[in-house]
């Protein structure tokens, strides 16, 4: 599988430090790390929050609502590149069942209600 990734111009300088010091190519260090990654125990589907940092959604809301329209359409591209085919909810669900109540965070469902509205 091919993956293209954009990367902070520090971790392209780091991944090409580390591959010169191991006197290999980028793209086997870049496969070292991430079956590296993956053999780590930690769930990937958690959310932590900084130090217990009760404001962190309210900051990444702030980030969020600060894009430019060229960050969004970026945005936008690597979503949809990334994206699977739509899934329909099994028979006799709706997808507001499937959704509500199961956020990653401590979020109530009224604080992602809010913030969804914000969004709107």
């Amino acid at each position: 599988m091919s993956v293209l990734l954009d990367l902070p111009r520090e971790t392209e300088l780091a991944l090409i430090d580390r591959a010169e010091r191991e006197g290999v190519p980028v793209p086997q260090v870049i496969l070292h790390l991430l079956q590296q990654a993956l053999d780590a125990s930690s769930p990937l589907n958690t959310v932590e929050e900084p130090d217990g940092d009760p404001l962190a959604l309210e900051r990444a809301m702030e980030l969020y609502r600060r894009r430019t329209p060229e960050e969004i359409a970026k945005n936008r591209e690597q979503i949809l590149a990334a994206s699977t085919p739509v899934l329909h909810p099994p028979t006799g669900k709706t997808i507001t069942e499937m959704v509500v109540g199961k956020w990653p965070g401590k979020e109530s469902d009224a604080e992602i209600s809010t913030l969804l509205e914000q969004l709107s």
